[in-house]
């Protein structure tokens, strides 16, 4: 390939006067400001100023590569993208994509292929090709459809179409996976898919997913999954799920909502489910779940794996007709043997109130809300952040920051309340992140607690780990179901045959030092999370900081 200059693209005119700091500042950050193609295909010549001043910035020849698209200069297009690469992008795979899709605009097969090519090497997501319209024209292609992982004509039959599957699996693993301070998949992986792949004849499509669902898992990314069909498939595949949502508690596992007619439940202790009691049941689930550290098992295998029937029938607690029996002790007190059924089942995955709550404690009244605060007593707010996802209704999470850094100017503690979220969106979390630091940089005497279970997991993680790197909160609870840094991002793939959904990771969130391999940020107030304390309406970990506020500690 060959390497592009400034000077390639851009002819340096003296016809304009030089920018002067200032007005280069002024300019570059109005054209940032444009994601409009044709309004930055208007201001061309104000991109050109720029990068006669600085031609090694990669936003301004993006800028102008997105220009030239717009008024058809193709080959000025692809010289600016070049740049974008040679300048070091954020994202390098996203420009070989644009840099294929211009090539195949242009009737450039061989270049395209080369581009494709140089995508896939830089971990760009499978998805995002497999159903980018730019690559229509070359649908029937057999090398296109070679590279976007699409099947021939040739591949007929139940074998030789799970074959195809798990080849692309396979394939994809390897691509997008890689190693920071380990290998990038276990060294079983390709053996275990051969494995696989040679006793699908004598396995039902259930037992291949599930069984391609533990090998995945043991690459040890929260991330890193093989989940259920994402589209019709011919394969008859076990979607029914219990009535019941279950929370793996430090004092045991418990049923935290369900289905109306089993509403009786919630607030129940499981004793025994299908024969296993709780030890017995997360080690059985254990293999089948993407994780990060220990707690994430608790957190995906407890309120997601356990209430499906697809992982209880692998795991032989239940037979074809999905009923579990099940062991409960009551919220009153009361032991009762139960049978569960399996169906289509509509049940939330966050915690409920118990039904014997007359009221119930703070953290509960408002799951559903992605973010909320009320006032504490006279000198402490309470943040409860549940989802890192701008709301429907109300205000944005940036907006929400906003109103947080005007109702913490007359108090002297925040207690950020984490508990329940699971993740959402990082870059939503950065303003609120900046309110939090600048409060307690304001006085030596502001305190930030942030309060952590299992279920705090991925883009909530990255938040905590900000907040521990860059300030100084106060950890309270119990830790966190990922690590301080950690690999994962989601952009799922469909498995053309089976339509099984595939997540690999392909990004490295590098939140603090490098050489933090701290499985979970540790807690500063440790503080059980108590199924007994549930039922009770009792908010330990909320009690712990109003002990220490109202101690002046």
């Amino acid at each position: 390939m060959k390497r592009v200059t400034a000077c390639n693209v851009i002819a340096r005119s003296s016809a304009s006067p030089p920018l002067t700091p200032a007005a280069y500042y002024e300019l570059y950050n109005d054209i940032q400001n444009i994601d409009d193609a044709a309004i930055l295909a208007s201001r061309i010549g104000d991109i050109e100023r720029l990068i006669a001043v600085d031609g090694d910035n990669h936003q301004t020849w993006a800028a102008l590569a997105e220009a030239m698209i717009e008024i058809g200069e193709t080959q000025k297009a692809i010289e600016a993208y070049l740049n974008v690469r040679r300048t070091g992008s954020i994202y390098k795979n996203y420009a070989a994509h644009r840099l294929a899709q211009i090539y195949a605009g242009a009737g450039q097969r061989d270049a395209a292929l080369e581009w494709l090519d140089v995508a896939l090497r830089e971990r760009r997501a499978l998805v995002r090709l497999q159903r980018d319209d730019a690559f229509a024209v070359y649908r029937d292609d057999p090398e296109f459809r070679r590279r976007l992982g699409l099947p021939g004509g040739s591949v007929s039959g139940r074998e030789a179409e799970w074959g195809f599957d798990l080849n692309l699996l396979r394939r994809e693993a390897h691509r997008m996976r890689f190693g920071c301070d380990e290998a990038a998949v276990p060294d079983s992986f390709d053996s275990d898919i051969d494995l696989l792949i040679s006793e699908v004849g004598r396995r039902t499509d259930d037992q291949i997913w599930m069984q391609a669902r533990r090998i995945v898992a043991g690459i040890s990314d929260g991330h890193t999954f093989v989940g259920g069909p994402s589209d019709v498939t011919a394969r008859n595949f076990e979607s029914r799920v219990l009535p019941v949502t279950f929370f793996d508690f430090d004092d045991g596992l418990f049923i935290v909502d369900a289905a109306p007619e089993f509403s009786h439940l919630v607030g129940a202790e499981v004793l025994n489910l299908g024969g296993l009691d709780r030890g017995a049941l997360m080690a059985a689930i254990d293999p089948f779940v993407q994780a990060d550290n220990d707690r994430t098992v608790r957190y995906i295998g407890a309120q997601l794996g356990l209430r499906r029937t697809v992982f209880l029938r692998e795991l032989g607690l239940a037979d074809e007709s999905g009923e579990i029996s099940a062991s409960v002790r009551l919220a009153n007190g009361d032991v009762r043997n139960t049978t569960l059924p399996s169906g289509d089942y509509d049940v939330g995955r966050k915690l409920t109130p118990p039904a014997n709550l007359d009221e119930p404690p703070l953290y509960l009244v408002r799951v559903e809300d992605n973010y909320w605060s009320a006032p504490l007593g006279k000198d402490a707010l309470y943040l409860q952040i549940n989802s890192f996802r701008d709301s429907r209704i109300g205000a944005s999470l940036a907006d929400f920051a906003d109103q947080v850094a005007d109702q913490t100017r007359n108090v002297s503690a925040v207690v950020v309340d984490v508990r329940h979220n699971n993740g959402g969106n990082a870059h939503l979390s950065v303003p609120l992140t900046r309110a939090l630091l600048a409060f307690e940089a304001a006085s030596p005497d502001h305190r930030v607690f942030v309060i952590t279970s299992h279920m705090s997991f991925s883009a909530t993680q990255i938040f905590i780990s900000r907040l521990d790197s860059l300030g100084r909160p106060v950890f309270v609870g119990t830790p966190s179901g990922a690590s301080p840094n950690f690999t994962g991002e989601e952009e799922p793939f469909t498995l053309p045959f089976s339509k099984l959904s595939v997540s690999f990771s392909p990004l490295h969130w590098q939140n603090t030092s490098p050489v933090d391999h701290r499985k979970w940020i540790e807690m500063d107030v440790p503080v059980a999370f108590n199924g007994a304390d549930y039922v009770a309406g009792r908010d330990a970990a909320l009690e712990a900081i109003q002990g220490i506020l109202s101690r002046g500690d």
